[in-house]
């Protein structure tokens, strides 16, 4: 037996020896890893799948890795169908077109147009997680998603060691489940921004941004989300991440919620949320003053030295999303060179994605649909600033501009 064999039986005798029960029933554990791999070359992303079984509901609590020092970082999806059937593995690299114009983006694990969300992405720094105790992420049976896609992404430096064809990768997540529904189910909601990053010198602030939103309609009408959770996602340029909800005020006075909550500053009055946290990390404070007159913008994350704080952090408080409000997402970088930035994956690239993880909110809709919710916002290359998109926004609040350029403060 070798070293990475021996390391993932390992492994999984700690976690069948410690006995972890999350409500009256006890975890089971699934994996998906690479069929020990010897990754070719010009190929930067892997991808392999695991079909659910169609009988059974997986209500997903925790996340731990596999033999992660082969790879940069692994994202796990759920899928409602593949790219590819047939193969152990495949090339998921994105596709992108050609030309000046906006660029086209593919995704290549889950087949395009279907249901697709991204359940938890690691890079190194954070090898477990655990959803809060009330909280878990339903595939399989009774939903839209049929298939756990697992990704692996290397990059330069990490590949040497597979010049002996007799080493192989069996990276992967391990994932506990449940089979009975906790209190509360949610999921992953990804944001992505492509195009450039213009040179300091040229950029409106001395700091050149990738914006992104997610705009009204990724919750379908008559249901709520509760934001518990972020993470962003970018490479050595970025200097800050930050995320927000922008409220459509009309919304928040005829929610039957507390009207607190919406403002990051109380808790839904229909569910308990002294539960005992995991990771909590609090680093800033969610209530400012308002520009708008029928907008209003709380804040979920702010971030400094995006690429060194790359895991999922809890939110100090739960923000509730409707059907009428934004989410809204910025990385900022600092581009001392004459030429623009390409966002890209690949290695002198940059990136900016945003997760949100959330939990639907309690109703007395019974006829809601929990898979409804909008699984990815990606616009495209074509670089718009939120200053360009007041249309839906509303003016950005001069505190929002501040918070999200001046990494100093």
């Amino acid at each position: 037996m070798n070293l990475a064999n021996l390391l993932v039986v390992l492994f999984a005798i700690t976690i069948s020896i410690s006995n972890l029960v999350f409500g009256d029933e006890e975890l089971s554990y699934g994996r998906v890893m690479l069929p020990d791999l010897n990754p070719p070359e010009d190929i930067e992303i892997f991808c392999t799948a695991e079909k659910l079984r169609e009988d059974k509901t997986y209500y997903i609590r925790t996340f731990d890795v596999i033999n992660l020092y082969n790879a940069h970082h692994f994202m796990i999806y759920a899928c409602e169908e593949l790219h590819i059937y047939g193969e152990e593995w495949w090339d998921c690299s994105l596709t992108q077109a050609e030309g000046e114009g906006p660029v086209n983006v593919t995704t290549e694990w889950c087949k395009e147009g279907k249901g697709e969300m991204a359940l938890y992405v690691e890079t190194g720094e954070q090898p477990s997680f655990q959803l809060p105790d009330d909280v878990s992420f339903p595939v399989g049976a009774g939903t839209v998603f049929k298939y756990l896609v697992l990704q692996v992404h290397y990059k330069a430096g990490q590949r040497d060691v597979f010049n002996d064809p007799t080493v192989k990768d069996n990276s992967g997540i391990m994932y506990g489940y449940q089979t009975t529904p906790t209190p509360l189910l949610g999921g992953t909601l990804m944001m992505v921004r492509d195009g450039y990053i213009l040179p300091n010198n040229k950029s409106p602030y001395g700091r050149d941004t990738a914006d992104a939103v997610c705009k009204p309609g990724v919750v379908p009408e008559g249901q709520e989300i509760a934001i518990f959770g972020f993470r962003t996602h970018a490479h050595h340029n970025a200097i800050l991440g930050t995320g927000f909800v922008i409220h459509d005020v009309n919304t928040i006075d005829s929610n039957p919620l507390e009207d607190g909550i919406r403002r990051g500053l109380g808790q839904p009055s229909r569910r308990r949320l002294t539960r005992r946290r995991t990771s909590r990390n609090p680093r800033f404070s969610k209530r400012m003053p308002n520009e708008a007159e029928d907008k209003e913008w709380s804040m979920i994350s702010r971030i400094k030295e995006i690429e060194y704080n790359d895991i999922f952090h809890e939110t100090e408080e739960d923000i509730v999303v409707t059907y009428r409000d934004t989410i809204a997402a910025r990385c900022t970088y600092d581009n001392p060179t004459a030429e623009n930035i390409t966002m890209g994956t690949s290695k002198g690239e940059e990136m900016c994605i945003y997760y949100v993880m959330y939990y639907i909110v309690p109703s007395d809709n019974d006829d809601k649909d929990e898979r409804r919710v909008r699984d990815k916002c990606i616009p495209g290359s074509t670089k718009v600033y939120w200053e360009e998109m007041s249309w839906y926004i509303g003016p950005v609040p001069e505190w929002v501009t501040i918070l999200s350029i001046n990494a100093e403060i």
